[in-house]
C-alpha cells in the first residue's frame, strides 16, 4: 500500500534522538523509497521568533533521499504541527490515503502534526511508528496523550528481527552533533 512517509523534527539541536531512533527513522526511510512512496521532511525553524534559526534535517537523513524521485520537499514551520504547511505545499506530490509518522517528539510535534492531518484528511490512515520516535519527555509517558486521539493508529514497530540485530543500543545522543554523548566535544554540551 501507498502512503506518505512524514519525518518530523529530524534536527541536530535539542531535540535528543538516541541512536536506536535515528536508525529506526533510516529503516522507514529505505522501506518508504523501496516502496515508490513519497517521503516529507518538516524542521523547526526557530525556538521563539528572537532566537537564532535551527539548524536543519540531520544530514544523513538528507543525503539518503537525496536524487530519490518521489522525495517531496523539506517543510519549516514555526508551530509544532506542520499539517498545514504538508496540506499546502506538498498536497499534490503526496499520498494522501495513508501517512506514516516517525521523528520527534513523540508527545509533540508528531502527535500535534498527526493530528492535523486527521484534520484534514480525515478519511486517511494515520500511523505513529513509536520506535522510530523520541521524546525529551523522560519524566512522562509520551504515548498518553495518543488516547485522546484513537483514529491515529499507533505502531510499536516496523523492524523484523534483521533489522533489530542491526540497529545499535539505545544512547543518547547530542542534540547538536547527533553523536553519542561520550564522543560528543560540542561547546553548548559542556563537554570538551
Amino acid at each position: 500500500m501507498k502512503y506518505t512517509l512524514v519525518v518530523v523534527d529530524m534536527q541536530p539541536h535539542a531535540w535528543f534522538a538516541s541512536v536506536r531512533n535515528l536508525a529506526a527513522v533510516k529503516r522507514e526511510i529505505l522501506r518508504a523509497m523501496d516502496n515508490d512512496c513519497p517521503i516529507v521532511f518538516t524542521q523547526s525553524l526557530y525556538w521563539d521568533s528572537d532566537d537564532p534559526p535551527l539548524p536543519d534535517v540531520h544530514k544523513e537523513l538528507r543525503e539518503m533521499v537525496k536524487g530519490y524521485k518521489y522525495f517531496v520537499d523539506t517543510v519549516g514551520k514555526n508551530c509544532s504541527d506542520a499539517s498545514l504547511h504538508i496540506k499546502n505545499f506538498c498536497e499534490p506530490k503526496i499520498v494522501t490515503a495513508a501517512f506514516v509518522l516517525v521523528g520527534c517528539n513523540s508527545d509533540a510535534c508528531v502527535m500535534d502534526t498527526a493530528v492535523g492531518l486527521r484534520r484534514f484528511y480525515p478519511e486517511s490512515g494515520i500511523t505513529v511508528v513509536k520506535d522510530a520516535c523520541d521524546t525529551i519527555s523522560k519524566d512522562v509517558d509520551p504515548w498518553a496523550c495518543y488516547a485522546d486521539h484513537p483514529t491515529i493508529r499507533l505502531q510499536e514497530t516496523t523492524a523484523t528481527p534483521a533489522d533489530a540485530a542491526t540497529e545499535e543500543d539505545d544512547v543518547e545522543l547530542c542534540g547538536i552533533c547527533m553523536r553519542p554523548y561520550d564522543d560528543c566535544d560540542c561547546p553548548r554540551t559542556g563537554r570538551r
